[in-house]
This record gives structure tokens, C-alpha cells and sequence, in this order.
């Protein structure tokens, strides 16, 4: 009887916390929809004036995040986000509010100085800091996981992680190039540490880094990440939240003091991958049909200066002989671009008499080779589909 009593007040106490959940995640997407159409007007206005003064420095710099501090980076009715986007005239954006998804990517766009200020007001956003305020001994330090593609992770990292060490002298914050593409993009972390300032400093280096260097970037092809349920790059650890209140002095000094470079002791990431499904079961999960993959899978780690030792994987895969020239394209463009997307080293077999099949081997990061697979899975779906289209207008 007890047990009944207590079942009545204890199903409402659970169905009124789930409600105040649901409120609040609908508030917080409300609000970022209408900072967006806000947005439209603003976005306009910048790219006017971008065009007026023929603006070379304009630069878009994108930060992975969890709901919990896109919520702080938004602000109570949008109030921060639309500050922030007054004072720096830069365009920010917030990716969809999707219900089971716990990331989202900030977008920023404008000028290379004006985006790295940007950085330096999320940092105290979400640390909830005096605005303006200058960073000193009780600020604390925070990451920010900037998403940068592989082809412009190089030069960031310059040569033996030159362009790291720079940066880190000039800002007195801490860079941390991440090692492996993010679940199907071709996108890396670069890991800023430090207070507002060094953020900053550093954010401003790094995009000028890229504008130096976009000449070079001109025909490559980016995959932006998409938070998706398949996987959470983020490490958790309050619930839906990120471990990024680390603390750490500030030393003023420290950015005019060169600093002893040691691969070996850089921090731990401020975030970790999930347990990486298989092949098969990604097959499984995201419907790849067209693609036949091989029981072997080796694995080898390659050691990498001024990052993490790099798990590298030799996937063989077969598919259907009369698809494999779709799959190449013409002079190799389709299969160039796929090598260039997600930086596999991908070789496809010759044709071996009375088989149907061809093998293909696929040597890359782990998620770097499923990216690979399911572009090439794609391909053949999609030419399988344009084939039934032109025979049923034959059939009419």
C-alpha cells in the first residue's frame, strides 16, 4: 500500500522534471533561431562592406561545443551572442538544437582580428568574467576546440610543429593539434588552452596563419563535422557538459619567454572518442549496401611530432566491378577527391578474370577510412539510382 501511495507523487515529481527539462531545451532553441534571423540582417551588412574594401583578411573559424555552453555563449534571451555580434561586427551563427544530440558548432565570421576577439568573449562567457575585462593571476583557462580540415591542420602545425611553438610563445597559450579526423569529415581539433587573452592572441595567429596559406587551399575539398547520435567527440564529465575548467596560472610573462617544446609531455585532450564501432557496424547503421567489406582489419600506430602517437587502420573492401570507373571518375577525379576529403591513401586492385568483384584498400585514420567507405558507397548509390531513372524514361 506504502508503495502505491509513494508511486502516484513520484511518476509527477518525474514527469514535471522532464517537462522542465523539455521547456528548457525549447527556450534555448528559440533562442538561437531567433538570434539566427537576427543574424540575417547583420550577416548582410558585413558581407557589404567585406565587398567594399575588398577586405582580404576575412576569415571563418568554426568551435565544437556542448549545449551547455552554447547555452552560456547565447545567453538569457540571446542577450550575450547579440553583444558579442555588435561589438566585434561579426557574423555568429549556432548550429540546430537537435534533441539527443549534445554538440553544436558556433560558426564566426569577419575579419581575422574581429573573430579572434570573438574567442576571447566566448572564454569569458562561459567562465562568466567581467566583459572587457583584462585576463590576470585569477583568471582561469579554458579550451576551445577549434575545427579546422586536415589539408589546414599542416600549416597551423608548421614544419616539426614550428607554428605551434610560435604561437604559443606570442599568446602563453597551450596548442594541441588533434590527430584524427572527426566521425565522416575531413575535420581535425586544434585544442587552444589559456585565459580570454591568450585565446585571443592565439585565435588572431592561427587565422592569419590560414589566410596566408588560402592560395594553397583553393581547389581542396572540405567536409564540415555535423554533431551527430552516432557518435560524441566531446569528453563528458557533468552529464551533458564538457570538462573544461581546468586551472591554470596566468603568467604575463610567460608569452615573451621562449618555453621548452616536449612532444612527449603534451596535457591530455579535453576530449575522447567513443568507443569506435566497426566496420560492419557501420555498414549496418548507416545502410551500406553497396560496399563488402574484408574480416581483416590491421592496425598500426604512427608516431607524429607534436601530436599523439596516430592509430592508423588497412581496410580492404570490395565492390561491384562495373561500378568501380564511377567510383574513379574521370582522370581520377571522383577517387582524388575522396583521397584529398579525408587524407586515405586509397588503392583499387586490377581486374582479375571472371570476378565480379573489385578490391580496394584503404589505409587512414579510423575515422578517415569509414569517411572513405561511405563517400564511395555513396558514389555507387547514387549512380545505381540515376541508372533506374534513365530506364524508366526509356520504359515511357
Amino acid at each position: 500500500m506504502k508503495d502505491e501511495a509513494l508511486k502516484g507523487p513520484l511518476e509527477a515529481s518525474n514527469v514535471l522534471k522532464r517537462k522542465q527539462e523539455d521547456c528548457h531545451e525549447e527556450s534555448l532553441e528559440a533562442e538561437i533561431k531567433r538570434v539566427a534571423l537576427e543574424d540575417v540582417e547583420a550577416e548582410e551588412r558585413v558581407e557589404d562592406e567585406n565587398e567594399k574594401t575588398g577586405d582580404d583578411d576575412y576569415i571563418h573559424l568554426r568551435m565544437l561545443c556542448l549545449v551547455k555552453e552554447a547555452s552560456m555563449i547565447v545567453g538569457p534571451g540571446g542577450e550575450k551572442i547579440t553583444r558579442m555580434k555588435a561589438e566585434s561586427n561579426t557574423r555568429i551563427n549556432v548550429s540546430d538544437n537537435i534533441r539527443g544530440i549534445s554538440e553544436r558548432v558556433i560558426y564566426v565570421r569577419g575579419r581575422c582580428e574581429d573573430v579572434a576577439k570573438v574567442f576571447g568573449m566566448i572564454v569569458r562567457a562561459i567562465n562568466e568574467e567581467e566583459e572587457g575585462s583584462k585576463s590576470d593571476e585569477k583568471s582561469v583557462a579554458m579550451t576551445v576546440n577549434i575545427l579546422i580540415p586536415h589539408h589546414m591542420m599542416g600549416c597551423v602545425i608548421g614544419r616539426q610543429g614550428s607554428r605551434l611553438r610560435e604561437i604559443e610563445n606570442l599568446s602563453a597559450a597551450k596548442l594541441v593539434a588533434g590527430p584524427e579526423t572527426l566521425p565522416l569529415s575531413n575535420d581535425r581539433i586544434l585544442c587552444i588552452n589559456g585565459v580570454a587573452d591568450a585565446v585571443h592572441i592565439a585565435a588572431y595567429y592561427v587565422g592569419q596563419t590560414i589566410i596566408n596559406h588560402q592560395s594553397t587551399f583553393a581547389y581542396k575539398k572540405c567536409i564540415f563535422y555535423q554533431p551527430n547520435a552516432l557518435h560524441s567527440v566531446l569528453d563528458n564529465s557533468y552529464g551533458a557538459g564538457i570538462h573544461h575548467q581546468q586551472q591554470h596560472q596566468y603568467r604575463p610573462g610567460e608569452k615573451h619567454r621562449k618555453r621548452p617544446y616536449r612532444p612527449s609531455a603534451q596535457p591530455n585532450y579535453p576530449y575522447a572518442y567513443t568507443s569506435v564501432p566497426t566496420f560492419q557496424g557501420y555498414a549496418a547503421a548507416l545502410n551500406i549496401s553497396n560496399v563488402r567489406f574484408a574480416d581483416a582489419l590491421a592496425t598500426t600506430t604512427i608516431p607524429a611530432a607534436g601530436t599523439p602517437q596516430i592509430s592508423m587502420v588497412q581496410q580492404e573492401i570490395y565492390i561491384d566491378d562495373a561500378y568501380v570507373g564511377n567510383v574513379i571518375g574521370k582522370g581520377g577525379k571522383h577517387i582524388n577527391s575522396i583521397k584529398e576529403s579525408t587524407g586515405c591513401s586509397i588503392q583499387i586492385d586490377d581486374r582479375v578474370d571472371g570476378c565480379v568483384e573489385r578490391k580496394i584498400t584503404i589505409k587512414g585514420t579510423p575515422m578517415a577510412s569509414h569517411t572513405a567507405v561511405l563517400l564511395i558507397n555513396n558514389k555507387i548509390e547514387a549512380d545505381k539510382q540515376n541508372e533506374q531513372v534513365r530506364r524508366a524514361g526509356k520504359l515511357l
